[in-house]
């Protein structure tokens, strides 16, 4: 009986984009519970922590690392890098099976300090194989995963001489719970679902996971650990699937909070404007908002042909976007992978004239924040984090394909 479909759902990572200064860390995560025969899997997930302009980029294919060989009894896997998995035996059926990744790695920008971050996960064994045979949604797969504990480095300048056997220890427990109430426009086709993931802050101001939830219902409890500042920031998001069946977290609404009594009460989801106009034979685009009246509207060219696609740094045009933004003059506009911002604009409404129009191997990416309050047009505000990123309230995105 082979077992690969066990991480079928776990394997969506993508390329690994060169940086000039990637530094390659590697090590364990210490800390598991004694782990026994038990039909529960035990591991954990390596990420960097995430500045706000990152975590309001973030795609859930981001978190996987690029593949590495993982043994599960006979097989030999291809995961995510950044998981580890401890030894471990479980049985499927009346076959006993040996898990082991006993090394974690995570290509990190060398040219700047950032924590690294490990939460553990466990899963019962049996149900996940089960539904990873049968190619069960994502919702069912992450409804089956709960996050245990958690571990974070200092934030350091990672180099070939600090970057091998890093050890995470699982210091702090994910047992605190937050009520939260979610009503919201029900999904419209088989290929949506939503998700809640829930963050804290670093001590340097970083932003880690600590939980997650699946099949999202009208009310639920988010945990969090007080291993953490209690300073924290959660998703309420819609996925929905690309051309190529890769989730897409295309309406993301944030909800921040300190106070555990308080109950969680995100309003809906954040929404497109009512009315679009795209004019292939004028190049003309423009768009009309009634509910958005506070933050910005970038637009994104993305030359399919051209684009690369990168893990945690990101993969995504908006990701991409904000990580390069700190590069900015005001003015310039950047260009970069395929990639080209025509700049920032209002969110009530606006009209864009492309120049030249959308090619057939071109998308149109339209890219709306919402925020709380009044904030500064982020091109014109690159000496530190933009508001824009600090008070982000909703995101919307949506791609434009050219005309075939």
């Amino acid at each position: 009986m082979s077992v690969k479909n066990l991480f079928f759902h776990f394997s969506l990572c993508v390329p690994s984009l060169c940086f000039a200064q990637t530094q390659l860390v590697q090590g364990r995560v210490e800390g598991f519970p004694k782990l026994n025969s038990d039909d529960v899997i035990h591991g954990a997930i390596v990420l960097p922590a995430l500045s706000p302009r990152e975590l309001l980029g973030l795609q859930i294919e981001n978190l996987l690392g690029p593949n590495e060989n993982m043994s599960a009894g006979p097989e030999t896997l291809k995961v995510p890098g950044n998981l580890f998995i401890p030894n471990q035996r479980e049985t499927y059926g009346i076959f006993p099976i040996s898990l082991s990744k006993p090394k974690f790695s995570a290509p990190m920008n060398s040219s700047e300090a950032r924590e690294l971050y490990a939460i553990q996960f466990r899963a019962p064994f049996t149900k996940l194989v089960d539904l990873a045979r049968k190619k069960a949604p994502y919702t069912d797969i992450v409804s089956l995963v709960s996050a245990e504990s958690c571990g974070l480095t200092k934030n350091v300048l990672w180099s070939e001489a600090n970057s091998k056997d890093v050890s995470i220890s699982l210091s702090s427990k994910v047992s605190q719970a937050q009520n939260f109430t979610w009503n919201r426009a029900p999904v419209q086709s088989k290929s949506e679902f939503d998700i809640v993931l829930n963050f804290q802050k670093t001590p340097n101001n970083n932003w880690v996971p600590v939980s997650f939830m699946g099949k999202v219902g009208a009310q639920g409890q988010l945990n969090f650990t007080t291993g953490l500042s209690l300073d924290r920031l959660s998703l309420f998001t819609r996925i929905t699937h690309d051309s190529k069946n890769s989730p897409i977290m295309t309406q993301v609404r944030f909800y921040r909070g300190n106070d555990a009594s308080q109950t969680l009460a995100p309003q809906g989801l954040p929404t497109l404007p009512v009315e679009w106009l795209w004019n292939p034979s004028t190049s003309k685009f423009s768009w009309k908002n009634e509910g958005a009246k506070k933050g910005w509207v970038n637009l994104i060219r993305k030359n399919n042909t051209q684009y690369i696609q990168s893990w945690m740094t990101f993969q995504e045009p908006l990701s991409q976007l904000f990580a390069r933004l700190s590069d900015w003059a005001q003015g310039l506009r950047l260009n970069w992978s395929g990639l080209t911002t025509l700049g920032w604009f209002p969110i009530d409404q606006g009209e864009v004239t492309l120049q030249p129009g959308i090619q057939k191997n071109e998308s149109l990416v339209f890219v709306q924040v919402e925020t709380s309050e009044n904030v500064l047009k982020p091109d014109e505000d690159i000496s530190v984090e933009p508001q824009l990123f600090s008070l982000a309230e909703g995101l919307v995105i949506k791609t434009f394909d050219a005309l075939k």
